[in-house]
């Protein structure tokens, strides 16, 4: 067993094995590395026959432990593991994405937190809050150190952005679909070299 702490580490070992056939028996994965590895050459096995194995599959009564049944598994997570007409992957650590707002802050700023959030709001209360007093501390909290925006995974900012502008990101086949003119409007948007006074607005 090898142990990481970065799923691109991950990736990069696993694309640079398939040319050596060292692959892992078993890995962690995002669904569209799954893409990638299955441009190799019986790289990948589909795993539909054994989870649908009545002893060791999904919910199988020879299990040494309390495995799900496929109905137990929310069917849009199971659909993004599956790829050419087969499951290959199983979502046991399925993220979720949430939105954390510091309501006060927000509303100090002379903002009211909207129903629907958008990038365009993130970006203006985000710059709002970048605003200073004259000591230098940052006049919304009165501290040193002000972070008005964080996204945990910038990977998943991505995707989620080009997913909600209908942008192309990879397709089943593996095909890469991400450098596009909308991938490149939003490094320019989002880029951490650029101030708020150059970006461009969405």
């Amino acid at each position: 067993m090898k142990l990481y702490t970065d799923y691109g580490r991950i990736y990069n070992d696993v694309i640079t094995n398939i040319a050596t056939d060292t692959t892992p028996n078993v890995c962690i994965t995002y669904p569209d590395h799954i893409a990638t590895y299955l441009t190799g050459s019986n790289v990948v096995v589909p795993l539909d026959a054994l989870m649908d194995d009545p002893a060791y599959g999904l919910g199988g009564n020879a299990l040494a432990y309390d495995g799900p049944t496929r109905a137990q598994i929310i069917p849009q997570f199971l659909d993004e593991c599956a790829f050419a007409g087969g499951v290959y992957a199983l979502p046991y650590m399925r993220s979720t994405e949430a939105m954390y707002i510091n309501k006060t802050y927000v509303e100090a700023l002379g903002y009211e937190v909207p129903d629907v959030l958008t990038w365009d709001f993130v970006w203006e209360v985000a710059e709002a809050a970048t605003k200073k007093n004259p000591d230098g501390t940052f006049a919304v909290n009165g501290q040193k150190v002000m972070i008005p925006f964080i996204y945990k995974s910038t990977d998943n900012m991505m995707i989620q952005m080009l997913k909600q502008l209908d942008a192309g990101y990879s397709t089943d086949a593996g095909e890469i679909l991400l450098m596009n003119d909308t991938t490149k409007a939003l490094l320019l948007e989002i880029s951490p070299s650029r101030s708020p006074a150059t970006r461009p607005t969405s």
